[in-house]
C-alpha cells in the first residue's frame, strides 16, 4: 500500500504561506534557540519581505503506520536572495532523533549542496526539488537509512537557516502482509508473582553496569536500595508493535519514588515514568502490580514521548528500575512483519509447501509500484 503525506503545496512558493507543524519538542527548539524565535513557514524566504533572516523550518509528519518497508522524501527549496543570504552554502536538511535543551541529535543531516539535485552548489536565488530515499541517504562515507525512525510513527523535519521551503512530501510504503507473526521471549521465572527462591539472575547491558556503578538485585529478590536492570538482546528487525509485561512489587525502604525506563540511549533513557503514575497506585511497601505496557503507545514521558519502537531497529531493549522495587519477570512480546524463515516459507510453519504457494498466489508479499518522484 502506498500513502502520501504533504506538508505545504506545491505551488512555487505562492502566498499566502502555508502552516507548518513541529510537534512540541522540535517547535521548542526552533521558539527557544533560533535568533527570530519564529519558526518558517512553508512559502517564506529567510530575510525576504517581512521574513526575518536566519529563520528556521521544522515539520514533523505524524500518525505514521506501522510496517513501513520505504520511504521517499520529496522537498522543494529555494536559497534566499534577502538579508540572510551569506550563509546559504551551509544550508542543510536534517532528520531529527532527539533533542535536549538547544542540542538536537541527527538521524541524518546534509547540506543542500551534497544533494544530486542542486549540482554542487547552494548560492542565492536556486530553486531545486529534492528527492529523498530515506533508506539510503547519501552521506560523506556512503549511504544510512532511517527507517527506523518512522517506526515511532513521526518524522521530524528540519531546514536551518536561509533557505525557504516550498512544500515537503513524503511517501511510504507499508507492508501489506495480512498476517504479523508474534513472537516472546521471557526473562526470569513467571511464577505468577511469588517473588520466592530461587532467584534467577537479570542482565543489564554493560552500558547499564557502567553508567550505573553500584549493587543489581536478580529477579525476585527483594530487598532495598538494589537497581535492576535486564537488556533483552538479539531482536529482529521490522518490528512493528511491542508490548512489555512485567509483575512489580514494592519493597522497602521508599518505593513511592521508584521509576521504570526504557531503552538506554546514554546518557539518558528514550522513556521514563514512575512506578506510581504508572500502577495508578501509592506504590507503597507491599503493593504489587501486574504491568502491561504497549511500546508502541507508552504514557507520556515527562518529554512527552509515547512510542519508543523506533529504537528497537538496535536490536535490543534495555529495562532499568530505581530502587526499591522487585521484578519478578519480564516478558517481551513482539511482532514482525513479511517475515521469511527459509526461502519459500512465506507462513513461517519451517515448510515449503502449498499452503505457502496458495498465500503467495494472493499477493501477500507485493508492495505495490516502485516509490519514485514526479
Amino acid at each position: 500500500m502506498i500513502m502520501t503525506y504533504l506538508g505545504g503545496l506545491n505551488d512555487n512558493f505562492t502566498p499566502l504561506p502555508e502552516t507548518t507543524s513541529p510537534d512540541a519538542m522540535l517547535l521548542s527548539y526552533i521558539t527557544t534557540c533560533s535568533a527570530p524565535g519564529v519558526p518558517l513557514q512553508f512559502d517564506q524566504v529567510p530575510g525576504e519581505g517581512l521574513v526575518p533572516a536566519n529563520s528556521w523550518l521544522g515539520h514533523t509528519f505524524t500518525g505514521l503506520p506501522f510496517g513501513i518497508v520505504a520511504a521517499r522524501l520529496q522537498i522543494r527549496a529555494r536559497a534566499t536572495t534577502g538579508n540572510g543570504a551569506g550563509g546559504t552554502y551551509n544550508d542543510a536538511i536534517a532528520i531529527v532523533s532527539s533533542i535536549s535543551g538547544c542540542t538536537p541529535t541527527y538521524a541524518w543531516a546534509n547540506r543542500f549542496s551534497n544533494l544530486p539535485e542542486a549540482g554542487g552548489t547552494w548560492s542565492p536565488g536556486q530553486v531545486d526539488t529534492f528527492c529523498l530515499d530515506l533508506s539510503a541517504l547519501p552521506t560523506s562515507t556512503g549511504t544510512v537509512s532511517v527507517l527506523s525512525q518512522l517506526a515511532s510513527g513521526s518524522l521530524r523535519i528540519f531546514v536551518p537557516d536561509d533557505t525557504g521551503v516550498d512544500y515537503i512530501k513524503l511517501t511510504i510504503a507499508v507492508c501489506p502482509c495480512r498476517y504479523r507473526f508474534r513472537q516472546e521471549v521471557t526473562a526470569g521465572v513467571n511464577d505468577t508473582c511469588k517473588f520466592t527462591w530461587p532467584f534467577e539472575p537479570a542482565s543489564p547491558s554493560p552500558a547499564l553496569v557502567t553508567a550505573f556503578p553500584g549493587t543489581w538485585r536478580q529477579f525476585d529478590e527483594i530487598v532495598p536500595n538494589k537497581k535492576f536492570g535486564h537488556t533483552f538482546t538479539g531482536l529482529p528487525a521490522g518490528i512493528v508493535a511491542a508490548q512489555l509485561e512485567m509483575c512489580l512489587r514494592a519493597g522497602s525502604d521508599i518505593p513511592t519514588n521508584d521509576a521504570l525506563h526504557l531503552q538506554f540511549l546514554n546518557p539518558v533513557f528514550a522513556w521514563g515514568k514512575d512506578i506510581a503514575t504508572l500502577t495508578a497506585m501509592a506504590w507503597n511497601v507491599g503493593d504489587q502490580k501486574l504491568l502491561i505496557l504497549d511500546l508502541g503507545n507508552l504514557p507520556p514521558s515527562i518529554a512527552g514521548v509515547t512510542n519508543i519502537l523506533g529504537t528497537l531497529a538496535s536490536g535490543k531493549l534495555d529495562v532499568y528500575i530505581q530502587d526499591d522495587t522487585a521484578v519478578d519477570y519480564i516478558t517481551l512480546r513482539y511482532w514482525t512483519c513479511c517475515e521469511r524463515s527459509r526461502p519459500g516459507d512465506i507462513n513461517l510453519d519451517e515448510i515449503v509447501d502449498f499452503k505457502d504457494f496458495a498465500i503467495f498466489g494472493e499477493n501477500w508479499l507485493e508492495v505495490g509500484p516502485c516509490l519514485s518522484c514526479p
